[in-house]
């Protein structure tokens, strides 16, 4: 059997489709058919069922996925053994980002992390889903909140706060009521119910349930897009707004959050991973106390 099959096992059996597979991995999807019909005829057996509606596994297939996932730790933690402190950071390093503050802060910054590590080859995903550090989607990742998983250090390096925002005209026209915590005619835009931590204060959610709520999104950067084009007031976090037509429309806070830098505790000692630490911790400003700090 070749040990590396099994890598291609495991994406098919994350992904369900050969082809979404195949991109994850980055090779042609002729090669992870291949691969895994090498592993089948290895061990006697098939371990997916091939249909119209994708790839599932079989009976074996299931079986071997947590024994194909140990494999997987264990290799992630040979690798992780032989990084030297001494070495330099150079090559690809896949950092994971949250929009506003891969917008607002991190794709601003590169030039800094460059400059400083010109051998690093740097992938910028952005977007609210989270890729999964565990299955090495990523290398580093910046999230809100604090992830809970024990397999991760986390280090947080930045706090920041939601207000709401508008056009001078607009905040002009509804700053009093929101000030007054009336919603009745303010016409509203809000995050998604999954990022409700953004705009989570009791005052807003008093004001929201009288408000015009226009439209719900995913978006930071399409919320700011929505204020400019329309009158509406929306959540935006004040560290994201820079130079955008937009002023408060209310001094109160929506929430405030913390933002963590995060990687697999095998990989943390990897220079490349250590790199990206150290520049997220000497150009964000800190507000959280060093004690409060994960390593």
């Amino acid at each position: 059997m070749e040990w590396g099959d099994v890598r291609y096992f495991l994406a098919v059996a994350r992904a369900g489709r050969l082809a979404v597979a195949a991109r994850g991995l980055g090779v042609e999807h002729t090669t992870v058919g291949r691969r895994i019909a090498a592993l089948e005829q290895a061990l006697g057996t098939p371990l997916f069922h091939r249909t119209a509606a994708g790839w599932r596994l079989t009976r074996v297939g299931e079986q071997i996925v947590p024994r194909a996932e140990a494999m997987e730790a264990e290799a992630r933690s040979l690798l992780a053994t032989s990084y030297s402190a001494a070495a330099s950071a150079a090559g690809r390093i896949r950092i994971a980002t949250i929009e506003s503050w891969g917008c607002g802060w991190l794709i601003p910054k590169l030039g800094v992390l460059r400059a400083r590590h010109p051998e690093l080859e740097i992938d910028v995903h952005t977007g609210q889903a989270q890729l999964n550090l565990t299955r090495g989607e990523a290398d580093v990742a910046f999230r809100v909140p604090k992830p809970k998983q024990p397999d991760l250090s986390a280090m947080a390096v930045a706090e920041g706060s939601v207000g709401l925002f508008a056009r001078p005209e607009v905040a002009a026209q509804h700053r009093r009521a929101v000030e007054a915590g009336r919603g009745k005619g303010v016409p509203i835009a809000l995050y998604t119910p999954e990022l409700d931590f953004l705009q989570s204060a009791p005052w807003f959610r008093s004001l929201v349930a009288d408000a015009d709520v226009r439209v719900r999104m995913s978006s930071t950067m399409g919320l700011i897009a929505l204020a400019l084009a329309e009158p509406v007031v929306v959540p935006v976090p004040r560290f994201v707004l820079g130079d955008a037509e937009l002023v408060p429309c209310g001094s109160g806070d929506l929430a405030r959050h913390r933002l963590w830098c995060v990687a697999h505790r095998d990989v943390r000692r990897d220079p490349r991973v250590a790199a990206v630490f150290g520049w997220a911790r000497d150009t964000l400003a800190p507000v959280v106390h060093a004690s409060e700090r994960l390593r």
